[in-house]
């Protein structure tokens, strides 16, 4: 079974993830234990790739 890792491109982006409505944080808090288990292309709604091995995560709040 593949590991997978989520890599952030800094620790601002890390810090800023955190100060996000808690709506949202508990969608992406989602969306990346998902992305742990299965990979990255989870596809719509909860990931877009990008290209080049990076995909865009789609937390939205409610």
């Amino acid at each position: 079974m593949d590991e997978w890792i989520i890599s952030y491109y800094s620790e601002s982006v890390r810090r800023d993830i955190n100060e996000w409505p808690v709506g949202i944080r508990a969608a992406y808090a989602h969306i990346t234990e998902r992305m742990l288990a299965f990979g990255p292309n989870l596809g719509h709604p909860y990931t877009r790739s990008m290209g080049q091995g990076l995909f865009e995560i789609r937390a939205k709040g409610r």
